[in-house]
Formats: C-alpha cells, structure tokens, sequence
C-alpha cells in the first residue's frame, strides 16, 4: 500500500447504475492512500481505488467535490466533515463498487490503512458525522460505518437543506438522545421537505433514522441486513418530528413510526396501512380537525411508546418499562362541534380515553 502525503488527487470519470448486494471490500482496487490535511476551497474529484484519511478534527468542503465510485474516505478518531454553504458534494457510487464512509480503525474497506495489524479494531463512534449546510448534496450507493462519535451522534446529518440519499447503508453507527433532540444514524429531521431519501437500508445501528413528516415517508427502507436479517438495530424505530400539514400516508411495515411531537394535529388526510405500527410519547395526543381525517383499518396498530411487543423496543430500555393505559392521552376527533369525541377502536392501545 503506497501513502501519498498530500492533500487531493483530481480525477474525472463517468458512472453506470448497477445492482448488487452490500458487501464490498472492492478487492479488484490497488488502493492508493491520500492523506487530507486541509481543507477543500477549489472543485475537486477524489478517485476510486483511493482510500482518503481525513486526517484532521473538521474537513470542510467549501466548493464541489466529486467523489466517485469504488473511493474510501477513513476517519481518524473524532473527525467530522462539514459541507459549508458554498460547497457541495456529489457522491455517485454504484452497487458494485459503492463509496465507503468509515473509520480508520477499519481493516475490511481499504486494508491495514493505520497499518497496526489486528491491534484495533472499529467500533461504533469511531468518528463523528458528515454535516450538510449546503443546497444540493447527493448520495447514491454509500455505506456509512462506524460514525456518530460527537455531540449529536448522528453520522450524516441534513441541517435545514435540499439532500438527496438513495440505496445507501447505515450500519454500526449511533445514534440516541442529546440535548434534549433524537439523532439518528441518518438524521434528516431538518431536511427540506423537497429532499429524495429513498431505498436506504440500516442495522446495527442504536438509533436507525429521524425524519419529519414533510419528507415522502414511503416505504422502501429496510431496518435489517440482507445477508442476515437477524441483525437489525437496538432501537427500532423510524423517529418522526413535525406536523401534518399536507396529506399523510405511513407505509412501512417492517418497524414502527414513533412519533416524538407531544401534540400531532390532523388538519389533512393521515392514513396508516394495513399492518402498521405508530407508537405516540408519554402523554401525546392526536386531534383531528376540520378538514382533516385519518384513516385505518383494524391491522394497523396506534400504541405507547413503551410496547416492545408491538414492533419491538423503542425506547431502548429493554424490559424496565411496560405498557400501561393512560401512557398517552389518545385521538380527540373535533370536526363536529357540539360532538367531540375520543375515537375508540381495536387499534388503539394503551390510550387513557376513551
């Protein structure tokens, strides 16, 4: 493996679409190693078959930079990249050869690249995140490991911009609470609600993804691995914040929607399909006003957030907490003056009305 101290390597090439399955140690590569030390201020291209060490506590990308596919970009311990306003990345992987976002302790993508032998080893919150300011960023065919290492432990976060992620994977990162606000692994919660985040799939992660509801919110993720579904994540869950100021429809089935607004107010159609779950928070509730509606039939489930039994742990706490009535006020239909009403119902669980 050859080290070159320097700080990029420019390198134009076109992209084909492909499928294939996550695992992708790229093996048909004669990795180079670039080490970056500064931060990026002119349009760039990083190559594939490069594995790049961030080798600095914060990267700042403040033009465009063109990562291709087949690249590797290693973290040292606790970096962080940041996508200022006048920067942008375009990161177009394909299945075959995705681009890797990991840390250097990684020995699977790129080989020995801290070249300790089997003396370390990654592990979640390695690194810190990838934090979007700009307009525009896309990520096609990325796999993100063992990030989420800094104050928000997310490991790719949109922070009141325009992101576009498809058929990326998370997986071995964190994820949790701090200050007071859930961080996914992928935490576009404040995205713009003109964002693409479709196909993406996530395990072993603590905490997989927060959104909000003014993102398409159709199912297609996946919350295990392919190649073994019986790895999927601590919590399970996806985590949603905002209101319901559009039209609605909750389509995944294979983990809960948990709902982290106390108050959600129904002023538009909201729709749960058949087989999905919605777990509400310690005393929220749903009003439904004029105007608006929610629909479901009796297998959809509406429930605490404290039910592992319907579509698993939540709250991450195992089995120090049980479901109980009262764990959530319940949904108060007020299109009828004179005639409000908490609605009843199979589907709804655990509600202290009706």
């Amino acid at each position: 493996m050859t080290a070159i101290r320097y700080p990029l390597i420019i390198f134009i090439a076109l992209l084909s679409a492909s499928c294939g399955k996550e695992g992708s140690d790229q093996e048909d590569f004669d990795y180079k190693v670039v080490y970056v030390s500064s931060k990026q201020e002119t349009d760039t291209s990083w190559s594939g078959g490069t594995v790049y060490v961030i080798d600095m506590d914060e990267f700042e990308v403040e033009a465009i930079l063109n990562i291709e596919a087949g690249a590797i970009l290693k973290f040292k311990e606790g970096a962080t990249m940041i996508v200022r306003e006048s920067g942008k990345i375009n990161c177009l992987g394909v299945s075959a050869h995705p681009v890797i976002f990991t840390s250097l302790l990684d020995d699977s993508h790129g080989g020995d690249t801290n070249e300790d032998g089997s003396a370390t080893r990654p592990a979640a919150a390695n690194w810190g995140k990838i934090l979007l300011e700009n307009e525009s960023s896309a990520f096609a065919y990325c796999h993100f490991f063992y990030g989420g290492g800094g104050t928000r432990p997310t490991t790719l976060e949109a922070a009141n911009v325009r992101v576009q992620i498809l058929n990326c994977i998370f997986a071995y990162n964190t994820g949790g609470m701090s200050d007071g606000r859930y961080y996914g692994a992928l935490d576009i919660s404040r995205a713009s609600d003109n964002s693409h985040v479709l196909d993406n799939g996530f395990h072993n992660n603590y905490m997989p993804l927060t959104t909000q509801t003014r993102i398409n919110l159709r199912s297609g993720h996946y919350f295990s691995n392919p190649e073994n579904p019986s790895e999927k994540n601590t919590i399970m869950g996806i985590f949603l914040q905002g209101d319901t100021d559009r039209n609605i429809n909750l389509a995944e089935t294979e983990v809960p929607y948990v709902f982290l607004n106390p108050s959600l107010h129904i002023k538009h159609s909201f729709g749960l399909n058949d087989d999905v779950i919605m777990k509400m928070p310690e005393d929220g509730s749903i009003t439904i006003y004029q105007g608006g509606a929610m629909f479901y039939t009796e297998k959809a489930i509406i429930t605490s957030f404290k039910d592992d039994l319907s579509g698993g742990d939540t709250n991450g706490d195992g089995n120090n907490s049980v479901p109980a009535k009262g764990d959530w006020i319940g949904i108060y239909d007020t299109r009828f003056p004179g005639e409000e009403f908490y609605v009843p119902g199979p589907s709804i669980r655990y509600a202290q009305f009706p």
